[in-house]
Formats: structure tokens, C-alpha cells, sequence
């Protein structure tokens, strides 16, 4: 069965739209490459995990918050059956104390 005009073109249009597009992405991967490195570290990782950015960005805004909070805590990540549950971020005080004060520092109370 032979091709019919509109087929080709239709054809010849899509070939070039995706080498386009591929070159776009080429260019735009060596631009932030060269520009914002750690960016591009991140988006290579995603690339080729496959992992949903918004994860990352939950994960992130969680850090910030604890950084900008006491500045001491943890960022929990609940993953069930591939599954991210949830993303929490335990901001804490602190103190460094013995659970027990010595018996002279209580006689002075």
C-alpha cells in the first residue's frame, strides 16, 4: 500500500517536530548544566529515577521549615507499597539535659 501526500507529510512533520524537541532539550540540559549545576544534578537524578519531583519539593519545603525553625529535627518519609504516605517535618528544642539533676543542684531548691 502506498502513502498518500497528506501521510508524508504528516509524517515528515512529526519527524521534525521530535528532533526539534530533542534538540530544545539537549540545548536546555547543557544550558542549566553550565549555568545552575546543582540544578541539574537534581534533574538528571529525576530523569533517571523516574521519582516524582513533587516528592522532592515536599521533602525540601520540610527541610527549610526545620532550618528556619529551631534549626534541630528530622524530615520523615513514609513509603508504603511504592507509595509516598506522607512527608513530616519534626521540628525540635534542643536542650541537652540529664533526665536527672544531680542531688546538690536539688538541695538548692
Amino acid at each position: 500500500m502506498t502513502k498518500n501526500r497528506k501521510q508524508i507529510v504528516d509524517e515528515t512533520a512529526t519527524t521534525l517536530y521530535k528532533r526539534e524537541s530533542d534538540n530544545n532539550a539537549r540545548v536546555f540540559s547543557e544550558m542549566v548544566q553550565k549555568v545552575r549545576p546543582e540544578i541539574w544534578v537534581l534533574m538528571d537524578i529525576l530523569d533517571n529515577t523516574g521519582v516524582d519531583p513533587f516528592i522532592l519539593l515536599k521533602i525540601v519545603r520540610q527541610i527549610n521549615n526545620i532550618a528556619m525553625g529551631t534549626g534541630y529535627g528530622q524530615v520523615v518519609t513514609a513509603i508504603e507499597k511504592g507509595v509516598v504516605r506522607y512527608v513530616r517535618g519534626e521540628d525540635v528544642d534542643k536542650i541537652e539535659l540529664p533526665v536527672y539533676k544531680k542531688r546538690s543542684e536539688l538541695d538548692i531548691l
